[in-house]
């Protein structure tokens, strides 16, 4: 089993907007520029010399300029123009995928990107890979999986790293510790310099094998070649050395415990020590009750001085699951059900993972 350490988050989630296409010197001219109004008039202007499925290219990047814009709903009208006027483009479907993902409207987006053709092989690999992290960020683990899978056949350039990526973080957080380091790895051999997330996710991964050398090379690879500043590697770098100094940088999550001094003494010395281990875990993360148990088994104790050390934290598991919630949204999207089942997959109880939904909004 893998030891959940929730101080680190494996990335699941990499939303691109597709750029524009090229089909009008001038409306690109401007939208490069900047000129986003500007774009919009010339595209418009276009469209009056065509017709049907050539109006397609034309209506996405009128989308497109509503998305910089900041105006998501103008956005979907015009990307749903365009996969109107040519069911089959592919791009359409895909950067309406996205603006409905982002807007909330993960439903839509599905069907979306379920809409591509798959005979047009690299474009279907592209959205099955956007469908894939949707999944995840939904909880929905096995299905993304399914997802990424039909993906392989038609993957290249950067797809390729997206999709390996993807998958070592659905096996991460199914505990499949194997398959995710062979995931991150396929990822790095793709485009070592354009894998930033992937160096961050097997850094990740590295910590909870307790391989903390490793993790810190990983990271500071991942901060080399983060260029869009897409992750979290500096952070995750700054905890890790925090952690190997006497005085850490990372600021502890507070939980209410008390002090080893008042365990009993009739307790045995592995009971003391994974009594001592859990305050330490519950210092620097979040877990559920189960999942503190089996971090504790995981380094060796016995199952009677695990149940021990936790019962002796004190713990309130409903605050330590608002507290996983929380983390999850730093990093991620998910929709309320997703989010409870991860509590739930956590090891939390309906209950308590009801409260950490309730306890981020939802």
């Amino acid at each position: 089993m893998i030891p959940r350490v929730l101080l680190y988050l494996i990335f699941v989630s990499f939303l691109v907007l597709s750029t524009i296409s090229l089909v009008s010197a001038s409306g690109v001219d401007l939208y490069s520029a900047g000129d986003y109004d500007g774009a919009i008039e010339a595209f418009t202007q276009e469209l009056e010399s065509v017709s049907g499925a050539e109006q397609a290219p034309l209506l996405n990047n009128i989308g497109t300029c509503y998305v910089s814009l900041g105006k998501a709903d103008e956005a979907i009208s015009y990307y749903s123009q365009a996969v109107d006027a040519d069911p089959s483009y592919a791009r359409g479907w895909i950067n309406l995928g996205v603006v409905q993902e982002k807007t909330g409207k993960t439903n839509e987006a599905l069907t979306s990107y379920d809409n591509v053709p798959v005979a047009d092989t690299v474009m279907y690999a592209e959205a099955m890979v956007k469908k894939g992290s949707l999944l995840a960020a939904l909880g929905e683990l096995d299905e993304a999986l399914s997802a990424f899978n039909l993906a392989k056949p038609g993957a290249n350039g950067t797809t390729v790293v997206d999709l390996y990526t993807g998958i070592g973080a659905v096996e991460f957080l199914k505990k499949n510790g194997d398959a995710a380091d062979e995931a991150f790895q396929k990822a790095i051999d793709a485009d070592p310099e354009g894998a930033a997330l992937a160096y961050t996710n097997l850094g990740v991964l590295r910590i909870s094998q307790g391989k903390n050398d490793e993790a810190k090379e990983l990271f500071e690879k991942a901060v080399a070649n983060d260029k869009s500043g897409q992750t979290n590697a500096a952070e995750y770098l700054k905890k890790l050395e925090g952690m190997e100094n006497s005085e850490s940088t990372v600021t502890p999550i507070q939980t209410p415990v008390p002090t080893i001094e008042q365990q009993s003494d009739k307790a045995t010395l592995g009971e003391k020590n994974a009594a001592k281990k859990a305050l330490s875990y519950l210092e620097y993360s979040a877990f559920s009750k189960e999942g503190l148990i089996k971090q504790l088994e995981y380094e060796g104790f016995s199952n009677n001085e695990a149940e021990y050390g936790v019962e002796q934290s004190y713990a309130d598991w409903n605050e330590q699951a608002a507290l996983m919630a929380k983390k999850y949204l730093d990093y991620s999207s998910f929709s309320r059900d997703g989010l409870r089942k991860q509590l739930e997959y956590e090891g939390f109880t309906p209950q308590q993972a009801e409260y950490g939904v309730k306890s981020v909004g939802y």
